[in-house]
């Protein structure tokens, strides 16, 4: 009987060590996994917050641009004469 338990004992090591070799290497790929989702994220925002910021200058360039071209037309009375004040473009959240 001790022969038998030995062979018993045995197969069990083994199959105790597959099931640990299996679970590290499945949990190994899935930190591995993990850590790419999280860089690729990281990579998408910086590129998203990139392109909003350029939208973003795109348009203040415009409305300066439009009060630039503006700016002695607003600045007349209604009679015609020239008021002093200028027109301050502002940005609010």
């Amino acid at each position: 009987m001790d022969l038998a338990a030995g062979k018993r004992a045995s197969r069990l090591s083994i199959r105790l060590k597959l099931v640990l070799l299996i679970g590290t290497v499945i949990t190994a790929l899935m930190v591995v996994d993990v850590a790419w989702n999280v860089q690729i994220q990281r990579k998408q925002s910086a590129v998203e917050a990139h392109e909003k910021a350029e939208v973003l200058a795109e348009e203040m360039h415009a409305v300066w641009h439009f009060i630039d071209v503006n700016q002695d037309n607003v600045n007349r009375n209604d009679d015609g004469t020239f008021r002093s004040n200028k027109v301050k473009a502002r940005l609010e959240a």
